[in-house]
């Protein structure tokens, strides 16, 4: 599973699911996403999901999502590396804490 955070954050905004993701015994990294340009981040992100071994599933916060609908749909050059699967989510419907940066269920919000 590659997480790619979208604009005004960084990697490390995944890094509570990417715990527990892997206590899960889930293979995932989060990707640096650049934030330069859709074609270059896309590039990036598909760089990096060539780096996966096994199935690929892409997972996008905010503009993360068309960084990775461009990685999966186009990729560098229009030679597309696999993709499983992809999802894009925002901090509210995901249920996470957009300051806490973790992942919680509604139920568990006040």
């Amino acid at each position: 599973m590659l997480l790619v955070h979208g604009a005004f954050a960084d990697a490390s905004l995944w890094s509570a699911v990417v715990a527990q993701l892997r206590e899960a015994g889930v293979a995932v990294r989060a990707a640096e996403n650049p934030l330069r340009r859709l074609d270059v981040d896309a590039a990036h992100v598909a760089d990096a999901m060539r780096g996966i071994v096994g199935p690929v599933l892409l997972a996008g916060h905010g503009y993360g999502g068309a960084v990775i609908t461009s990685a999966a749909t186009h990729g560098p050059h229009h030679a597309s590396p696999r993709c499983d699967g992809s999802l894009s989510a925002s901090a509210r419907a995901a249920g996470c804490s957009t300051r806490e940066h973790q992942l919680r269920p509604a139920s568990a919000r006040a």
